[in-house]
């Protein structure tokens, strides 16, 4: 089924749980997640996984040699 395109940027609030779900949760794992990529200047991609279900990949991004 996964998260409608509508709803995927509030995943990341605290306690949010998308309607209709019946799968157990507190709605607090995607925001814990973001809190730490935001810490470590990465970023929280949110993909579609079809059939159904949700892909969330991290991506850290590189600090360039400043000397080169």
């Amino acid at each position: 089924m996964g998260i409608p395109d509508s709803e995927k940027q509030s995943v990341f609030d605290r306690f949010y749980r998308v309607s209709n779900n019946l799968q157990s949760g507190s709605g607090l794992g995607l925001s814990i997640s973001k809190e730490v990529a935001d810490h470590h200047g990465a970023q929280l991609m949110l993909k579609n996984n079809h059939p159904n279900g949700l892909l969330v990949e991290v991506v850290f991004l590189t600090l360039v040699d400043a000397s080169l």
